[in-house]
């Protein structure tokens, strides 16, 4: 495989080692890195152009793991957002919720490569940037159905959602259950 250099830099920024771009790299058995191309593989397949953020985090996440040097991973770990980087990247997310947000705009948020930004969003939140712009809008859901009395294909609308299949896709795979047996339950 080729990758662009370009891309791979912006990607990574400081993170991205010249070492590793210029060895070649022969054979890999990486169970990470299987489960990481494999997502890529089904998400391409599906074609959810709904939340590109699923898709753009599991790139970053395979060009990090292939690019940059392990201790410049284990330091980005270790480091979270700081509080004004987290509130600024939680406004974005907030005020952006219908659209599809990006990796690269929320990192620029923050004013880090979107590699750093991913671990450290993760280490600050204790959830991925996809998982937690998902969660926001199955809790904007949950509302406008609970106190807005919407509909459920209006509140998959309102909150984000391409349609009602998707939405109740999603909200199964959150929540373990439908949105209309959760509304039932709820009330």
């Amino acid at each position: 495989m080729q990758f662009d250099h370009c891309v791979i830099e912006r990607l990574l920024a400081e993170e991205f080692d010249r070492k590793k771009w210029n060895e070649p790299l022969l054979l890999l058995y990486d169970d990470r890195l299987t489960q990481c191309a494999e997502l890529l593989a089904k998400e391409i397949a599906e074609q959810d152009d709904d939340l590109p953020l699923f898709g753009e985090s599991l790139v970053t996440a395979l060009f990090a793991a292939l690019f940059t040097a392990p201790r410049s991973r284990f330091k980005a770990y270790q480091s979270g957002l700081t509080r004004s980087q987290l509130s600024r990247s939680l406004d974005y997310i907030e005020a952006n919720l219908l659209n599809n947000v990006r990796l690269h705009d929320l990192a620029s948020v923050a004013g880090l490569s979107p590699s750093h930004f991913a671990r450290a969003f993760k280490t600050s939140t204790g959830l991925t940037p996809y998982r937690w712009v998902i969660e926001q809008r199955i809790h904007r859901a949950k509302r406008l159905m609970m106190r807005g009395g919407q509909s459920i294909s209006i509140a998959a609308h309102l909150a984000g959602f391409a349609n009602q299949s998707h939405f109740t896709k999603v909200f199964r795979r959150v929540t373990g259950t439908t949105p209309g047996l959760w509304l039932r339950d709820a009330g």
